[in-house]
């Protein structure tokens, strides 16, 4: 149903992208080179949302110096949350379960992979892992790890069935030269359904 009215509101949904949105991913798609600097690392947490989360230099260090690695030598998401995991606390005092940061971190060095966040849980209406599992911190991983491949899956199929194909054709018509491959396109477009109130203010309509 959602992929239905993402197609039948294309041009309404594709609209609520904005070119700065699309410039910027460009931006640091372009510029890998400067990941350890400080403009770059401004720019990527602006792009992705990370300010809020108040993390200091005790999580954001070892985030890029594992993007740098990441970007020259194949890593794992389940390696990349792991190396992640406990380099910052939330105010409980537990450890910050950066693995929404590590998808997008994962993204970077191979754009045909999803990102997992907020809207995309609420789109898809994920049940998330308890964090209080009896397997502990690895077997809440796996259970990420499961949903994560769920959207690998899921975004190959809209792909193969051609689920979304006029929304991500009017993205392509508006944005030239935008360097989003056709996965981080078909997160863009769940991003502005899931993000803007298109439901809320009746410009998309279910019928």
């Amino acid at each position: 149903m959602m992929y239905k009215l993402i197609e039948k509101y294309a041009t309404i949904v594709v609209s609520k992208i904005d070119q700065g949105y699309v410039n910027d991913y460009k931006w640091l798609l372009d510029n890998p080179n400067q990941v350890l600097r400080s403009y770059y690392q401004g720019k990527y947490r602006d792009f992705w949302g990370m300010n809020q989360s108040r993390l200091g230099d005790k999580f954001f260090n070892p985030y890029f110096a594992t993007l740098n690695s990441a970007l020259n030598n194949a890593t794992t998401l389940t390696n990349v949350v792991n190396t992640l995991y406990g380099s910052a606390t939330q105010e409980n005092g537990k450890p910050y379960f950066a693995f929404s940061f590590a998808t997008k971190l994962l993204h970077m060095t191979d754009t045909a992979l999803p990102v997992y966040d907020s809207r995309v849980v609420a789109f898809y209406f994920f049940r998330e892992p308890t964090r209080t599992t009896k397997r502990g911190v690895p077997g809440l991983i796996a259970d990420y790890v499961k949903l994560y491949d769920f959207l690998i899956e899921e975004y190959d199929r809209i792909l193969k069935q051609s689920l979304l194909s006029k929304a991500i054709q009017e993205f392509e018509t508006r944005f030239q030269s935008h360097g989003f491959s056709k996965e981080k396109i078909i997160d863009s477009l769940i991003w502005a359904f899931a993000s803007s109130g298109l439901l809320q203010t009746k410009k998309v309509i279910y019928e």
